[in-house]
């Protein structure tokens, strides 16, 4: 098991090596992160018995991360448009459905879905295409994943007060705290390549 962990391990760091430095695949990788994020989180709520437009939304989710790579940036005026026109269309798909149960509930989960996974994700996106943007996105997974790791190590070592039993039993507070500490020496180990002082990437950190 340990083995296979170092292995896969090994061959993600390569992959997102890969994608820090070279464009396209980077947003090979982000495309396939956002459809597989949304086919994940659309599969889940209809486990629970949603129905909802899965693959409408995994569609118009896709488009967001494609739109900022192809550089077309949505104004004011054009996001209002697209939002309507989303409403427009799930509002026309409900009508040529005969069960009018959870109508709410099934457009407003698809919405959140698009919002939730393939908007907020996008943001990796933009800024890796900010001056420098490089760098700060080799900082946001190195801090990210550096929280992981000091989470884990601490935790599985010295944890025994309970986070949040009732959303996670195994999180500890000890194992919250050790990542938190490992996120600040992450953050401040970028300090080569960032235009911050140690103050400044102490807070990013935290954050």
């Amino acid at each position: 098991m340990l083995a296979k962990r170092i292995f896969s391990s090994v061959v993600l760091i390569a992959v997102v090596i890969a994608a820090v430095f070279q464009t396209w695949v980077f947003n090979l990788l982000i495309f396939a992160c956002t459809v597989l994020g949304l086919i994940e989180f659309f599969g889940m709520l209809e486990h629970k018995g949603i129905s909802l437009y899965k693959y409408f939304g995994i569609a118009v989710g896709s488009l967001i991360p494609l739109s900022i790579m192809w550089h077309f940036e949505l104004t004011r005026k054009w996001e209002l448009f697209f939002v309507v026109l989303v409403l427009l269309f799930l509002i026309i798909m409900q009508l040529k459905r005969r069960e009018n149960t959870g109508v709410v509930v099934g457009i407003s989960t698809t919405i959140f879905g698009i919002l939730y996974v393939a908007w907020l994700f996008s943001f990796i996106v933009r800024i890796r295409v900010l001056p420098n943007g490089t760098a700060f996105l080799a900082s946001v997974l190195i801090i990210t994943k550096l929280g992981d790791v000091g989470g884990f190590l601490v935790g599985s070592r010295f944890g025994k007060l309970p986070l949040v039993p009732l959303i996670s039993p195994k999180k500890s507070v000890e194992g919250a705290l050790g990542g938190l500490l490992f996120s600040i020496g992450g953050a401040v180990a970028c300090k080569p390549f960032l235009p911050f002082g140690y103050l400044h990437l102490a807070w990013v950190g935290f954050f």
